[in-house]
């Protein structure tokens, strides 16, 4: 495997958990939460907060779960990357990929040490995958 077939599956991996996770709980996703004062109606304490899907419904009641609740911070995290986001993001990196790799089958050595240095920032990311070969670091 190389690092254009490791990355195109985490990838794969990414789009399939943002897909099964989009038809649950619709997106764009909101949090609902607060640093300090009261909390939402959903979690009455200070400095909570709650993720709230496109069809105003908080994520895990929808899945019959018991409501998660989390810091806001981390609720405006959560709600950031949503799946719509993930996509878009797994979009990008494809189209990005896809110039690298039209790069890299060139002769312009400039174009090779970018795509070469992109292609491998990309795959730090996923370092601690199994799959991830040391090799592919950048230096």
């Amino acid at each position: 495997m190389d690092i254009r077939d490791f990355l195109r599956a985490r990838w794969a991996e990414e789009r399939a958990d943002a897909i099964a996770a989009q038809k649950i709980d619709p997106t764009p996703w909101r949090a609902e939460a607060t640093d300090d004062g009261p909390g939402p109606e959903f979690r009455p304490v200070q400095g909570g907060g709650v993720v709230i899907a496109a069809d105003e419904i908080p994520l895990w009641d929808s899945e019959g779960s018991f409501l998660l609740c989390m810091t806001a911070p981390t609720a405006r995290h959560v709600a950031r990357w949503h799946p719509g986001h993930v996509l878009a993001e797994l979009d990008a990196k494809e189209r990005i990929l896809a110039i690298c790799n039209n790069m890299l089958a060139g002769s312009d050595r400039d174009a090779e040490v970018l795509a070469d240095v992109t292609v491998r920032e990309f795959a730090s990311v996923y370092s601690a995958h199994p799959d991830y070969d040391p090799a592919w670091r950048v230096e």
